[in-house]
């Protein structure tokens, strides 16, 4: 079964403070937490007890080439939109995920806010 969401983004509902602290992320975050004695390799072959411990908004460096970083691209490129697949994915590095793509069309750093049309994670 695969299941398909589909958001349009005109504002990001999650920059209005209503949605914003509607969502609980640490909430959302605990109901998938490791218990003691699980192995945090187990389920996902990455550490996710240290995943977990990372801030989902955390800082992430530019790390392009120079030369990448330095094109000038057309102003006439087509809209995009953005699919994310995953399955049985922790919910730390999903929320990551989502936050950066957040954080990418709101400020303007690798892409422009009027290149992007959706956000699309599928969950298979």
């Amino acid at each position: 079964m695969t299941v398909l969401l589909l958001f349009q983004v005109t504002r990001p509902p999650w920059l209005d403070g209503a949605h914003a602290q509607a969502f609980d992320e640490k909430a959302y975050l605990l109901s998938k937490t490791l218990k003691p004695g699980d192995d945090p390799y187990g389920r996902h072959a990455f550490n996710q007890q240290e995943s977990d411990r990372l801030p989902s908004d955390r800082a992430i460096r530019d790390t392009r080439h120079y030369r990448c970083s330095a094109l000038q691209y057309s102003p006439d490129l087509p809209v995009t939109s953005v699919i994310i697949t995953f399955h049985n994915e922790a919910r730390s590095t999903l929320l990551r995920t989502v936050k950066r793509y957040q954080h990418t069309i709101t400020s303007h750093m690798r892409c422009p806010r009027h290149r992007m049309s959706r956000l699309l994670p599928v969950c298979s």
